[in-house]
């Protein structure tokens, strides 16, 4: 197998990366530059919100089409509008607990979360598709529909910049509609008609996936969560400032890392039906390039002037550089997991995941929540990155465990299809 075409579809894969998070990324600054704090403070709320929902549907929808997504061009064609009315449905349901936060709070919190519940199916559905191109091996797609999202936005935004002032709702909708054109575009370009009949058919059709994959994130995001609250109720939302800062300096590896599985693991998929030799170098790759990146950026930011760090956060700097050795080193670890979520994906290891994260979630949740008490912010970020290596070392082991089950299960299945093969009676004696 060539490695031109594997080269060219990373190579568009991670431009259509950059082009989606700078979008999001640009649109950050924009309603921080234009919007009042209480503003952007509803901005920002709304946003954790709706990034929560998109990735809970990656866990239920997308990542199972890209292990799965079909053999024949109308095989294809068909698990694509299963996948997108799993993904309508639950943006409905969504759409559902935003308009209830909507009536429940009051001013621009409460006029965001009302965007969110009428947008909220076109970005569901706009992420989905995005995924059903990586599946096929055709991120020029994701890329041309991304693209088309961010020339959207630029428009809008250049219309509310001609207004004297702007509103946390209008930016809002200056992002979220624009996504329904992509979506749009992924829909005519394969010819998708999505199964409102039967909405739930793709989630539980790969609930082997999908369930686990859910609980997986749910679990990780909820530890995560609960460590930033405990922090916050210790020390401060100065401690909890100081920590997030640290965090988006790292900002760069983080979205790369984020985006990369919707690349990797088509492609991981490709690899092992080859051999797991071919899956175990290309994890292993993944694993040493992210670890490397991020202790160059570390050294980086160690010896960076602290204009610099001023220009990037502000007044957060100070508390910020205290912290990034230990944020360094955990996103060091993070990166290790990048390569071992990328083949477990690929071998559909669900379950071996869900083992995993079981073991994982309690460290995640307690060392920060002891090192917090002990040193506040300095003890929470070494708490945070004694639990990222404990969970490599569980990951390493459920790769291990995915491999040996991937590698029976291949075994089983030859021998089965030489027992078709070969007649058990000989009819012509």
């Amino acid at each position: 197998m060539s490695r031109k075409p594997l080269v060219k579809r990373l190579s568009v894969g991670v431009i259509d990366q950059f082009v989606s998070s700078g979008a999001n990324f640009a649109m950050t600054l924009y309603a921080a530059r234009r919007l009042s704090a209480d503003g952007f403070g509803a901005f920002s709320l709304a946003m954790v919100s709706i990034m929560f929902a998109v990735n809970l549907v990656r866990c239920l929808v997308s990542e199972s089409m890209l292990i799965r997504p079909g053999d024949t061009r109308l095989e294809r064609r068909a698990r694509a509008g299963r996948a997108a009315s799993s993904a309508a449905l639950v943006g409905l349901l969504a759409s559902g607990v935003f308009a209830v936060a909507g009536m429940l709070t009051s001013g621009a919190t409460s006029g965001c979360f009302f965007v969110l519940a009428g947008t909220a199916p076109l970005l569901l559905v706009q992420d989905t598709m995005r995924f059903v191109a990586f599946a096929r091996a055709d991120p020029a797609a994701a890329l041309l529909s991304d693209t088309i999202w961010a020339v959207g936005q630029l428009v809008c935004f250049v219309a509310i910049a001609t207004l004297d002032s702007a509103s946390a709702e209008l930016v809002l909708v200056g992002w979220a509609v624009p996504a329904g054109l992509g979506a749009a575009v992924h829909l005519v370009r394969y010819q998708v008609v999505p199964a409102f009949r039967t909405p739930m058919a793709w989630i539980t059709e790969n609930r082997d996936l999908s369930y686990r994959y859910a609980v997986d994130y749910l679990g990780n995001q909820g530890a995560s969560q609960l460590g930033i609250y405990t922090l916050a109720g210790v020390a401060g939302v100065a401690a909890v400032g100081g920590l997030r800062g640290s965090h988006t300096l790292f900002g760069l590896l983080n979205v790369l890392s984020a985006g990369s599985l919707s690349v990797l693991v088509p492609e991981g998929r490709r690899l092992v039906a080859r051999s797991m030799r071919a899956l175990d170098r290309m994890s292993a790759l993944v694993a040493v390039v992210f670890f490397l990146a991020s202790v160059a950026a570390m050294v980086v930011f160690l010896v960076m002037p602290d204009s610099f760090g001023e220009a990037l956060l502000g007044s957060t700097w100070e508390s910020a550089r205290k912290l990034i050795i230990p944020t360094g080193l955990g996103m060091a670890g993070s990166g290790v997991l990048v390569g071992l979520r990328a083949g477990l994906r690929s071998m559909a290891g669900a379950a071996e995941l869900l083992g995993a994260r079981i073991f994982t979630a309690p460290a995640a949740v307690l060392l920060p929540l002891v090192g917090s008490i002990w040193s506040e912010a300095m003890g929470a970020a070494i708490g945070l990155t004694i639990s990222v290596w404990w969970s490599v070392l569980f990951y390493v082991r459920a790769y291990r465990q995915a491999a040996r089950r991937y590698l029976r299960e291949q075994a089983e299945a030859s021998g089965l299809a030489a027992d078709h093969e070969t007649p058990a009676i000989d009819l012509g004696r």
